[in-house]
């Protein structure tokens, strides 16, 4: 299937969140984390995105990933993933505790399409060392899309549909069990010597203009704002542009981004670790676009 008709399927069976005025939500997507070991892409960003997280929490944010969230593609296992990063489950298991947490999954998870393999991995998790069953994220269910529905009296209704953003591309989408064979036995060990894996949307220039290009066409014909990830191309429509949103992601060089929706408004945020002179590190968050209101961005179909 192609990029639009895969999307329109997503947008067709997407569960819908509503919100007004008074929701803070924040998205991020692709933040691969992996199992602490050279190939983790994720590690070096790790104390920003914990940073990140503890502000939200406190703020009362809305949590919400849009796919990519654990590399499933070079990990075979989560637990290896989750005794990896246990300060980050933590603080994930707060939102999800209170209500306020929503998990998409992407190619390099999309394993979790299987409620049952969610069930067995994501609802409890088992500790190696005592090999005791612990709760995890009880009751989560993963989705491929979510439609945020804005409704606020005196303003207009808008929509904005999440997803990934791998669906049309084939080695990432119907053909994803070859990608992640290639990644996990190809490139995760070349990857380890410097060598980048040519397969990701987001090291492959020609491929992101593909599906950024295909993503655009669908935008246009069916007049839906979107949000998405995948690429781990940054991107804020201005007013004059078609509404296409993507989060980044958690990997950049010393940062992180994410998408943030307060006061009924978009506003693209990045998050970075700056030091003083004598090592101690402060995280700072800088709003770089934005705010721009839902209200402005129209219903969709």
């Amino acid at each position: 299937m192609s990029i639009g008709s895969r999307l329109t399927q997503v947008l067709r069976d997407a569960h819908v969140i509503s919100i007004n005025d008074q929701s803070r939500l924040v998205l991020f997507s692709d933040c691969h984390r992996g199992d602490g070991g050279a190939a983790d892409d994720f590690a070096p960003n790790k104390a920003i995105y914990l940073a990140a997280l503890r502000h939200y929490d406190q703020q009362r944010y809305i949590y919400i990933e849009l796919g990519d969230g654990d590399e499933l593609w070079e990990n075979s296992s989560f637990n290896a993933v989750a005794r990896a990063h246990p300060q980050v489950f933590a603080q994930l298991q707060r939102f999800h505790a209170d209500g306020r947490f929503y998990l998409l999954y992407g190619n390099h998870d999309i394993e979790r399409e299987s409620m049952d393999i969610v069930r067995r991995t994501l609802w409890r998790y088992l500790e190696p060392q005592t090999q005791t069953d612990h709760p995890l994220f009880d009751g989560l269910t993963v989705y491929e899309g979510l439609r945020l529905r804005y409704e606020q009296p005196g303003q207009p209704s808008a929509e904005l549909f999440l997803t990934h953003g791998h669906q049309g591309d084939w080695l990432n989408d119907r053909l994803w069990r070859e990608g992640r064979f290639l990644v996990r036995y190809l490139w995760r060990p070349l990857q380890w010597l410097g060598i980048k894996d040519p397969t990701r949307t987001s090291k492959n220039l020609k491929k992101q203009a593909k599906v950024i290009s295909g993503v655009l066409t669908w935008i246009k014909d069916n007049q839906q704002p979107i949000i998405v990830g995948h690429t781990h191309t940054e991107s804020f429509a201005s007013e004059d542009e078609l509404p296409y949103f993507n989060t980044g992601s958690c990997i950049y060089p010393d940062c992180i981004t994410a998408i943030e929706i307060e006061n009924g408004a978009l506003s693209f945020v990045r998050w970075q670790e700056n030091k003083d002179d004598a090592g101690n590190s402060a995280f700072t968050r800088v709003v770089e676009a934005g705010p721009r209101a839902m209200a402005s961005l129209g219903s969709g179909v």
